[in-house]
């Protein structure tokens, strides 16, 4: 219900998906595509403006739940919400050899023309961005919930690392 996790809607139970880190993917796309079915505006032309409005709300609902459970980030996110603990944006990485490390791939996609070298790069931040979508995986199996919010941080910056160097490879 809405009594748990802080007054989050549960996105698990809307998609009729099992409380956990780990997703399927294609049992989320089928189920979100039949609730967006049943939701979609044309089954309630007919019906009351007040139906009418409750379907588009809880379209809107199943879009969001859709959206965030689908991104791993977003998800581990939304996780550490339900169990009362927010992302604290300005609480920075401390771990400068994380950092170094960062600025480094990120300089080198920003200074890379060449497809070879940029796929290459592609393909590096892509495992790095796997390794700690594992790691998150894991720690919230084993209930290790400040490992999982220094991994969510992490992930961040490679989430967008992997959309900069996928814009550079698409636009080249």
């Amino acid at each position: 219900g809405s009594a748990d996790g802080g007054g989050l809607e549960d996105y698990f139970e809307l998609l009729s998906m099992p409380l956990e880190f780990d997703v399927d993917k294609k049992a989320l796309e089928e189920n979100f595509k039949s609730m967006q079915r049943t939701t979609h505006p044309d089954q309630f032309a007919t019906k009351s403006k007040a139906e009418q409005e409750e379907a588009a709300e809880l379209s809107s609902r199943v879009n969001q739940a859709y959206v965030t459970l689908r991104d791993p980030l977003e998800r581990a996110r939304y996780l550490m919400q339900r169990e009362g603990i927010e992302e604290n944006e300005s609480e920075l990485i401390t771990d400068t050899e994380f950092l170094m490390d960062v600025l480094e791939l990120q300089e080198k996609i920003e200074t890379t023309k060449d497809q070879k070298a940029l796929s290459e790069l592609h393909q590096e931040v892509s495992s790095r961005y796997e390794k700690l979508v594992d790691d998150i995986s894991q720690n919230f199996k084993l209930g290790n919930l400040s490992e999982v919010e220094s991994s969510v941080k992490s992930l961040s910056y490679f989430k967008r690392m992997l959309g900069s160097v996928t814009n550079k490879l698409d636009v080249d």
